[in-house]
């Protein structure tokens, strides 16, 4: 009978380690999801500012290409413009392979974790375009769950669809 006894209490203590053990590693996993989610709209946020500056650098170039036509003085200003482009869409890949390893990261926790950190991240104070790029982080990562791919181009076309035109 004691031996029931003390078998029974050992069990009991075993059950309130394995139960604080598992809170414990579902507050980890809530948390770094929230973090990565964090991580990732930094980056979706960046990479909106820099799709709308390459537009608006485009548009400097056609216009300096007018120009140009007109005095050959401002081909210095069209090649000025083209390194600045190549400079800006160099980081803007940059910033785009950060942001795909974060969804990726993020797409893999739980939809509960996810949802909890996109929730979170949307009762924010955010920037018009920090809530576009939480709008398109929330597609990507419902998109990477479903198909556990990282789809770079169609991200890419995806951000400058929704950030060539918009201004803070």
């Amino acid at each position: 009978m004691d031996q029931n006894r003390n078998l029974k209490g050992e069990l009991t203590r075993l059950q309130r380690f394995i139960e604080q053990a598992e809170e414990k590693l579902d507050y980890a996993q809530r948390e770094t999801a929230r973090s990565t989610a964090q991580d990732a709209l930094r980056e979706a946020t960046d990479l909106g500012r820099d799709m709308f500056k390459l537009e608006s650098l485009r548009q400097q170039k056609a216009k300096a290409e007018r120009l140009a036509e007109l005095s050959t003085r401002y081909q210095d200003i069209v090649t000025t413009i083209d390194k600045a482009i190549d400079r800006r869409h160099g980081y803007a890949q940059q910033l785009l392979v950060r942001y795909s390893e974060e969804v990726g990261g993020l797409g893999e926790y739980s939809s509960t974790y996810i949802s909890q950190a996109l929730r979170a991240l949307g009762k924010k104070s955010l920037t018009q375009r920090a809530e576009v790029a939480l709008e398109l982080l929330t597609q990507h990562v419902g998109g990477y769950q479903k198909t556990r791919r990282i789809e770079s181009d169609k991200w890419w076309r995806d951000f400058d669809g929704r950030f060539k035109n918009l201004a803070d």
